[in-house]
């Protein structure tokens, strides 16, 4: 691979002016960091909601989302993906390594240019915007208090955490995030006395944002230094144009999936009434929270793929994916059993009118596993080099799934909209394990993903038909935990007659990355 510089290939080398360890984490810790950080994060985040909400009240929460927005579209506009190709190279620098640190300060100096640039407009729009039409002035100074908050300390902790990803770094990974989880939740509570408004969310989030920034910082100087040579960092920004141009050609697919993520609320609005576009709101924002599996994942397992890849190993290559895809997916596919069997249940839980969405939950829960799973097939295309591949993919989703929005929205309304997300999803399914068999993925191997993804199916509904049969029976909130625990019984019972996962699958995952055992 282009670009290893000085420092070779070695897995394990060590700088010795830094004395960080001899080798990256195991297969087993990253994981396991990765499955921890999603679980609690989420939960935390749970908990952030309710107690915000409670204590400052719908109106202030109302302003901070106005408030927010323009940041929140701000992250859209702000890359162009160049994480993924600097943690290409990473991926195979050893520990320690000043070349590393040379990549950090060019990438981040672009990183933090474009997000400068990218800013100014849409604070201008937002601004234009809180005035205007929504009739919010007092937000425009709040939100250019985050957005300035993100440019100046969130935007570059997205650039060290790719460093992390880089050295397979899942346990630093897991105490930034959750730093920053629990530091909002505090600071949120402590200025509820002093600042009961929208200022008190604001200043919580900047508090959240210089936390986490400060825990990164500290962990990634025990990876890489950034007290560099100018020849060095010529060097690293002479290698910057490249990392660019495999950005780019990622592109097309990130702005593709923008459009589509954004697409249903829009053309929801425009045929329900308002009550309809809560509900459906209200069943994506519980699945959103899925996204998070494939990312948290795939920081550990897409640095280990090119490393297998850069050493030409590939059957570890393929065998390391084949056996994440199996385990994650069975966990994942077991959601959509318990929670999509008992979804009017759990829609009920938020109050009346919310279980008109109970079969958009369902189908949006499907349509979530499958994005969690051909997210992480898309790993492995990556580290085969392939980015064009992808990015052509998810354009022609895309329009599969508008086009399917617009011809059903009218008719069936939120499943409409659920139904056309799901059917892009299985598009994007089958056309990624194709890729993968064309990438270098082994017949055998492919025949054996596509065969354990039927029987995962199989497997789901036979859980979602006992959750569905209970939650129809008993109502309230004790028959729906009783619904849940009734489709992970029936679908952990169908899952060992089907063999859906051998026992040693599980160990496998943590053997296949250097260091694992």
């Amino acid at each position: 691979m282009a670009g290893l510089g000085a420092d070779g290939p070695g897995r394990h080398m060590t700088s010795p002016d830094l004395g960080a360890g001899t080798e990256r984490a195991s297969i087993g810790e990253g994981m396991s960091f990765a499955a921890l950080s999603f679980t609690l994060t989420a939960a935390v985040f749970a908990v952030n909601a309710v107690v915000t909400s409670r204590i400052y009240g719908v109106e202030v929460i109302g302003q901070y989302a106005l408030a927010c927005a323009p940041w929140l579209t701000l992250i859209s506009f702000s890359t162009i993906t160049e994480q993924v190709p600097f943690v290409k190279r990473l991926a195979v620098l050893p520990i320690g390594s000043r070349r590393a640190g040379a990549l950090l300060v060019a990438v981040l100096t672009f990183s933090a240019a474009l997000t400068t640039v990218m800013a100014v407009p849409i604070l201008l729009l937002g601004a234009v915007a809180l005035r205007g039409p929504i009739h919010q002035p007092g937000l425009v100074l709040p939100a250019v208090v985050i957005v300035l908050g993100y440019v100046a300390i969130e935007n570059p902790s997205w650039n060290l955490d790719s460093v992390l990803s880089g050295f397979r770094a899942g346990r630093e990974l897991f105490w930034a995030r959750m730093t920053q989880a629990v530091s909002m939740l505090v600071a949120a509570v402590a200025l509820r006395p002093f600042v009961p408004t929208v200022w008190g969310m604001t200043l919580a989030t900047l508090v959240s944002f210089a936390a986490s920034f400060a825990v990164r910082v500290g962990f990634v100087m025990r990876f890489t230094t950034v007290r560099l040579s100018p020849a060095e960092l010529r060097e690293a920004f002479g290698e910057l144009p490249a990392i660019l141009r495999y950005a780019v050609r990622l592109l097309p697919g990130r702005v593709a999936a923008s459009v589509t993520d954004q697409a249903g609320t829009w053309i929801l609005g425009a045929v329900v009434p308002v009550a309809g576009v809560g509900a459906f709101s209200r069943a994506s924002s519980l699945t959103a929270r899925l996204d998070d599996v494939a990312f948290r994942v795939g920081e550990i397992l897409f640095p280990a793929l090119v490393e297998h890849t850069n050493d030409s190993n590939e059957e570890a290559h393929e065998q390391l994916l084949v056996g994440t895809l199996r385990v994650v997916g069975a966990v994942m596919f077991l959601i959509v059993a318990t929670a999509g069997g008992a979804s009017f249940g759990v829609m009920q839980v938020f109050g009346r009118g919310f279980d008109q969405a109970g079969n958009v939950l369902t189908i949006l829960l499907a349509a979530g596993v499958v994005n969690i799973v051909s997210g992480l097939m898309g790993y492995g295309i990556l580290a085969w080099d392939r980015p064009g591949l992808l990015a052509l993919i998810s354009v022609v989703q895309a329009i599969i799934v508008l086009a399917l929005m617009g011809a059903t929205a009218s008719t069936f309304h939120g499943e409409g909209i659920a139904f056309a997300l799901l059917m892009g999803g299985l598009f994007n399914l089958a056309a990624k394990l194709m890729a993968l068999r064309r990438c270098g993925l082994s017949s055998g191997a492919t025949r054996a993903l596509a065969t354990n993804l039927l029987a995962l199916c199989a497997v789901t509904v036979v859980g979602f038909v006992a959750a569905r049969l209970v939650d129809s029976a008993l109502p309230g909130v004790p028959g729906t935990a009783v619904a849940g625990a009734a489709g992970a019984a029936a679908y952990a019972a169908a899952a060992y007659a089907f063999g859906v996962v051998r026992r040693e699958e599980w160990r496998q995952v943590r053997r296949r990355l250097p260091g694992g055992s």
